[in-house]
């Protein structure tokens, strides 16, 4: 498959709390070290050509069915992250973005949310997209509700603009890991092409062997979006 633009990789990041319980340690163990895998993964490819963004599912609004105590634990890891990681991401010339609602989170993490994506916005290297707070049925409901007296046809383009995704380009590639095979209410607007991998791997132990074994796989994939094959001229 030849590539003619820069790619739009998206993680749904699971697996953290199996990981832990298979070594006895609590879900919590396993989140902190997901973070870490996260934080690694950045560090490998923020020089990576190939690559234009990078979206990780961090947190669904599903996910507050979960113990509080597990969700405060997500959330201090998050908050780690962002102060930690601040002044790097600049430094890598890396711009962050953060797709979520702002319902239910505090004013703290909101505010470190949006001061990221202020202090790198002008940055023109790899988007690292944190999906968080976020459900890809809700936002198609939250935009059409904001779009119901727009006085026009409503394109795509239209649409996305007034959604959460706006600034983002379709998905070309979206790895899960865990082996888990479903989408989990994830950028449903911009997996409509999106080639999938299902990698048995649980997060905390994805490495960038692995994400470059993903990438060849789905370089050799003959992907059509709806017209004739490279390999016959059959559809």
């Amino acid at each position: 498959m030849q590539i003619n633009h820069k790619l739009h990789v998206a993680f749904i990041v699971d697996g953290n709390g199996r990981w832990a319980k298979a070594r006895n340690k609590p879900r919590t163990f396993g989140h902190k070290k997901g973070v870490e895998r996260l934080e690694a993964l950045i560090e490998g490819l923020k020089d990576n050509q190939e690559i234009g963004c990078l979206s990780f599912y961090l947190f669904s609004l599903e996910n507050w069915k979960r113990s509080s105590e597990e969700i405060n634990y997500l959330f201090k890891y998050l908050v780690s992250f962002l102060k930690k990681n601040a002044k790097r991401l600049t430094e890598y010339n890396l711009r962050f973005k953060w797709t979520g609602f702002k319902e239910k989170l505090s004013n703290e993490i909101i505010n470190l949310l949006i001061k990221f994506e202020n202090d790198t916005k002008n940055n023109t290297g790899i988007i690292i997209n944190f999906v968080f707070n976020y459900g890809g049925i809700q936002d198609i409901i939250y935009t059409a509700n904001k779009l119901k007296n727009y006085p026009g046809n409503i394109t795509k383009e239209i649409f996305l603009e007034n959604s959460l995704l706006n600034g983002l380009n379709d998905v070309d590639l979206l790895i899960r890991t865990s082996g888990e095979q479903r989408i989990s209410n994830y950028l449903m607007l911009l997996l409509a092409y999106t080639e999938f991998i299902f990698e048995p791997t649980k997060f905390p132990d994805y490495t960038l062997e692995i994400f470059y074994k993903n990438l060849e796989e789905f370089k050799t994939r003959d992907i059509r979006k709806g017209g004739y094959s490279k390999k016959d001229d059959s559809k």
